[in-house]
């Protein structure tokens, strides 16, 4: 029996200094938790992004005649759209988003609670696998730009659609055109 309490007595020793570790562990840009398991954020290394500032930010005249698109969305987060002028055949993306990219790089930088998550979409013009893999690639190549600029590729989500979030009625003439894009959500940590 005294085993028993002996060893009770320790495991709640080095728990209670592990709790008490971690409540007063102060990790710059790093997530906490408290005692009870949820994660804390430092209020010193986070700041409540401005989301209307950030789109005026993005939607820049030069931005809007790409065909560029902010909008906040029901979530709380802010949906940037990149249409297919700017996505190259080999599904990269064109150098004229750089300038765009690097604005949420930067954003991202600045604070640590920001995350990305990136969707490309396609038409249904090929095979479905086709379209999947394609989508995948707008994505994966969004992405890359933005890890360049400096952002951790832990803070980003890649997600490819294929063609089953149209935009437009596929029977549209310029439904490949609208269809075809990569979207960029942008939310913060709470």
């Amino acid at each position: 029996m005294n085993k028993k309490l002996f060893l009770l007595t320790s495991m709640t020793i080095v728990l209670t200094a592990c709790a008490s570790t971690q409540k007063d562990w102060q990790g710059s840009g790093h997530l906490r938790i408290h005692q009870n398991g949820a994660a804390a954020t430092n209020p010193k290394n986070f700041v409540d992004v401005n989301w209307q500032d950030f789109s005026d930010k993005i939607l820049t005249d030069n931005h809007k005649r790409l065909g560029i698109e902010a909008s906040h969305v029901h979530d709380g987060s802010l949906r940037i759209v990149l249409p297919s002028r700017l996505i190259q055949k080999n599904h990269s993306i064109s150098n004229k988003a750089t300038p765009l990219l690097k604005t949420i790089a930067e954003k991202m930088t600045e604070n640590p609670a920001l995350r990305a998550k990136i969707v490309g979409h396609m038409t249904n013009h090929k095979q479905d696998t086709l379209n999947q893999t394609d989508s995948l690639h707008f994505a994966y190549h969004t992405a890359e730009r933005l890890i360049k600029q400096g952002v951790f590729s832990s803070r980003i989500e890649v997600e490819g659609r294929g063609s089953i979030d149209p935009l437009v009625s596929l029977e549209s003439p310029r439904s490949k055109d609208i269809n075809r894009r990569v979207e960029l959500y942008l939310y913060q940590l709470r």
